[in-house]
């Protein structure tokens, strides 16, 4: 009965592989212990492998371990939700939003909601956007230390030196990464927007920093969709926006003094009606992309 008691107590305790996963190799206690040196060790190619002349065992060996090093090496994608705010640590630790900061949340990898701070938790959302939506993006990473244009090379995103103290001041900038994202995509109405945002992370940087812009829209750094791919978009954007500009000119418009057409109300709505007349610019553009002719409202007085 007492080695019975001995052995379930043991395997409690004991580190396995059931529950050695969720030990955090990190931490002070674990990361020197042998389950965490095992797990830690770096893979290395054998010295044979630099040989030219190697037997079809030997190259497959040398084969799999460069693929095992390769994917104990490789970032790995988000988890979701998640969330990436402009600002500094300071308020992104305490989850609080500085009003006018944009940050972009992803519960899933296939919507991506662009919002605007309120000040403190309290938030407005701009956009929301369907991950095929997204035309393209980049992945720039801002920063000052030496090792800037070597750590860009190797997550695969575009080195760019700026001054970053002109940005977020108070921030300690050995300790820290400020990356520059910035995406291209079609919004409700057709039109192609852009929007950026400037997230900033302590090193070492979570794997998500570098993955999320890839995984949720499926491209490379710099890599566009077709126009093509995205035609059915556009299309539908064009009935939504001659729809809402149709509105817009019903609510702004009087009849004419001898009531045989409708003028915009200058007068009345001048802020609303230059929206308007940019908005018909926008919408006329984007016919054109398609070879569609002008749009006129009808009983418009020409």
């Amino acid at each position: 009965m007492k080695r019975l008691l001995l052995t379930l107590l043991a395997a409690l305790v004991l580190p396995t592989e059931v529950n050695a996963a969720k030990i955090n190799c990190n931490s002070l206690v674990w990361k020197n212990k042998a389950v965490c040196k095992k797990k830690n060790a770096k893979l290395k190619e054998p010295k044979f492998c630099k040989n030219e002349n190697l037997s079809a065992i030997q190259k497959e060996e040398c084969l799999s371990i460069k693929n095992k090093i390769k994917l104990k090496n490789a970032k790995k994608d988000p988890k979701y939700p998640v969330v990436f705010a402009s600002g500094t640590l300071t308020f992104w630790k305490q989850k609080h939003f500085l009003k006018d900061q944009l940050f972009w949340k992803a519960d899933t990898k296939n919507l991506l909601e662009i919002n605007k701070g309120l000040g403190g938790t309290k938030y407005e959302s701009i956009y929301k956007i369907p991950s095929e939506r997204i035309i393209s993006f980049k992945q720039s990473l801002y920063d000052q230390s030496d090792n800037a244009a070597e750590l860009a090379t190797n997550v695969g995103i575009t080195a760019v030196l700026f001054p970053v103290g002109a940005l977020f001041q108070g921030v300690n900038y050995k300790k820290t990464e400020i990356y520059k994202w910035e995406i291209t995509f079609i919004d409700e109405y057709g039109r192609e927007i852009i929007q950026n945002i400037f997230p900033i992370t302590e090193l070492p940087a979570a794997d998500r920093y570098y993955t999320f812009l890839p995984n949720i829209t499926g491209l490379k750094n710099g890599e566009s969709r077709s126009e093509e791919s995205l035609r059915e978009f556009y299309l539908d954007g064009i009935n939504k926006f001659k729809e809402k500009l149709e509105k817009d000119f019903i609510d702004l418009s009087v009849s004419n003094e001898s009531n045989t057409c409708r003028v915009l109300n200058t007068e009345k709505y001048p802020l609303s009606i230059n929206i308007f007349l940019e908005e018909k610019k926008q919408f006329d553009s984007l016919r054109e992309k398609f070879d569609l002719e002008p749009y006129f409202f009808e009983g418009y007085c020409n």
